[in-house]
Parts: C-alpha cells; structure tokens; sequence
C-alpha cells in the first residue's frame, strides 16, 4: 500500500467524524458583548463658551445617549461645582431604559442653581456624568461611586445661573 494509500482513508474518516457547522448569520443578542461606554452625542448645550441657565428654568432638555450595549438603561447626572470645594450630590438626573443604541433623555434642569446665590456673577462648573448603572448610596468617590465595571463618560459647560 501506498503512502497515498494509507492517508486517504484516515483524511476520510477524519472528515466524516468531524462536523463542520457555519456560525449563525444573524445575531440573537442585542448586547454589544464587552461593555460599551454610553456617550451623549447630542445637547441644547453649545460645545463652547459659556450657557445661561435661568433660575426659573421649568422647560427639561432632550439629550440624546449612544449605548450600544442595548439591554443596558441610560443614565445622566449633572453636577454643579463639584469638588469645589462641596461633594455635592447631582442636583438634576435623568434616566432612560434600553431598547436601542441611541436613546433620547428629557432631563429636568431646575435645580441646577438652587445652590447658587442671587446675583450670579460667577462662572460654574457645570459637568453630566453619563453612566450605564445607577450610583451607589454611599462608596468613594462621595456622591458619585457606581458599581464596579460601569460604563462612565463625562460632558462638561462652564455656566452661569441667571434670574
């Protein structure tokens, strides 16, 4: 017998033992696998310079969120001064469930110059900080700890809380 001979029926018999099935074409999950950072790609908020916020402010604002991992709720925290020197928690925070990739926010604003005095003549540092799990109660950093592995990114004005 030929070596030819003797391979052929192995290669034949290997072949006929192994099964070679295609992967599926269409995706049955929703989910983008790893987790997908969540980003705001669209705001009322000019990308630079500095936004009035009226004291009175009652109209929310529509913000739109990408989170490609589907299944996975949107939410969006506005921080005024932060760290500057108060720990303060969000003053406004809006929250949307999954369905899609981007996903509109209405957001109520009117809290965001509870704090400030009256005139305002200062600038502040006005920041969202946009998540894809809700903040924990208590954890480091104070206010804004979130569970392990959230999706975290971060938008941030410079404002002025006018009456």
């Amino acid at each position: 017998m030929s070596v030819l001979g003797a391979i052929v029926p192995l290669f034949v018999a290997a072949v006929a033992a192994s099964c070679v099935v295609p992967p599926p074409l269409q995706t049955e999950q929703v989910d983008a696998g790893l987790n997908s950072i969540p980003v705001m790609v669209d705001s009322p908020f000019q990308a630079t310079g500095t936004i009035a916020i009226p004291r009175d402010q009652q109209e929310p604002v529509t913000l739109t969120v990408r989170d490609l991992d589907q299944g996975d709720s949107v939410y969006v925290f506005f921080y005024v001064d932060y760290g500057l020197p108060e720990l303060g928690p969000p003053l406004n925070e809006c929250r949307a469930s999954g369905g899609k990739s981007d996903r509109q926010l209405t957001c109520a604003l009117n809290s965001l110059c509870y704090r400030i005095p009256s005139p305002d003549d200062q600038l502040h540092f006005l920041e969202a900080v946009i998540a894809d799990r809700d903040r924990l109660d208590s954890g480091e950093p104070i206010n804004r700890a979130f569970p392990e592995g959230t999706g975290l990114s971060y938008r941030a004005w410079l404002m002025t809380c006018i009456d």
